[in-house]
């Protein structure tokens, strides 16, 4: 496998002996694309943010491939340590959002590094989803880098409440995390949630004998201090935004063509195509499993089960049902006093996410 281009800090990256090595360095998603002649050609970016890209042959890809799935087997099989819990109030579009990201480690340490190269001193300055940022092109690359870290180390829960739920908050945050790690197989004890200032525990706060025994509550959170908060900060904004252009029928164009990016100059996208896309691999979706294996499931986590003699001898059914996977009641939820015509427009822009390739 031999790089292509060259390091955007200069030099040539070091040549990846194998394709496992190759995916050792990948910090973003791995974009493949195969020439007329065959040949693979693949881009990403590693640890330290420098483009790679280069040429695998079709034994190689498989190997790629393959190394993917069991990295993501070996991650899949850690419990989760952290959950990190913030909301973005709409008033004006009548909702807030409060998403709770799930991470197996501390995220201090990486929104730490990504302050620090903005030129922010951790535990002063924060990253604020809500602040201006069309003249500060530092704080863009900061936001982006928090989507970065919410993208490729977290899973993702938001959900949606009337934007006078704000007193209340504290008991759909806890309601909505029991339908969470229940929905998802997620084992809750051990967990530490972090909730953001702001939101107010319930006063009749019980997990002894519910799925949230042995959840350690942390509310009052503050944000400067537990650095993880900024990422669930971001993810709700965004998830926000997606549902505020559903809601409008209409949604701000931005320019995502250019070199490295797998699209044209000038191709222009909808931003919130753009952030859906962007966390798309980190929400939790409903489980989609093959009946042999259906057996392997909690059944709580109400999986999709597929006949192995459904649709064509590849497993089409189970292929297609995989790429595009319910979202709506998993990785998206709306509490239980959201009106009937809000509920379906949640559920109208969340029902589904789309996880194969979008070149």
């Amino acid at each position: 496998m031999k790089p292509r281009g060259r390091s955007s800090q200069g030099g040539e990256p070091p040549t990846p002996k194998t394709a496992s090595d190759a995916l050792l360095k990948v910090r973003g998603p791995i974009h493949a694309e195969i020439s007329a002649t065959g040949d693979i050609h693949v881009r990403f970016l590693d640890a330290s943010g420098r483009p790679y890209r280069i040429e695998l042959d079709e034994f190689q890809w498989a190997t790629l491939v393959a190394s993917t799935a069991r990295l993501h087997e070996e991650s899949d099989a850690k419990p989760f340590r952290q959950v990190y819990v913030d909301e973005s109030i709409h008033v004006e579009s009548g909702f807030i959002a409060t998403a709770m990201v799930f991470a197996q480690y501390d995220l201090g340490p990486r929104v730490a590094r990504e302050l620090k190269a903005a030129g922010l001193d951790p535990g002063d300055d924060e990253h604020k989803s809500g602040t201006p940022m069309s003249d500060a092109p530092e704080l863009q690359r900061l936001r982006d880098r928090i989507q970065d870290i919410a993208a490729l180390h977290t899973s993702i829960v938001v959900v949606f409440s009337p934007a006078n739920s704000r007193r209340s908050l504290g008991k759909i945050v806890v309601e909505s995390l029991i339908e969470a790690v229940t929905k998802n197989g997620i084992k809750a004890s051990g967990l530490e949630v972090f909730v953001d200032q702001g939101i107010s525990p319930p006063s009749d706060l019980v997990t002894t004998g519910t799925p949230l025994d042995g959840v350690t509550f942390h509310f009052d959170t503050d944000s400067r201090t537990v650095l993880g908060v900024q990422v669930a900060d971001e993810v709700a904004h965004a998830t926000a935004v997606i549902l505020k252009d559903e809601l409008r029928g209409e949604s701000k164009l931005i320019d995502i063509g250019g070199e490295d990016t797998g699209y044209g100059d000038g191709t222009k996208a909808a931003l919130e195509w753009l952030l859906r896309m962007n966390h798309r691999y980190a929400f939790f979706t409903r489980p989609v499993v093959l009946t042999e294996h259906s057996a392997d499931v909690d059944p709580l986590t109400d999986p999709l089960i597929i006949d192995d003699d459904d649709g064509n001898a590849e497993g089409g059914d189970y292929i297609d049902q995989s790429q595009h996977p319910e979202l709506f009641g998993w990785g998206i939820f709306a509490s239980g006093d959201c009106s009937n015509e809000f509920r379906t427009a949640v559920k109208r822009t969340f029902a589904k996410i789309w996880l194969g390739c979008i070149h």
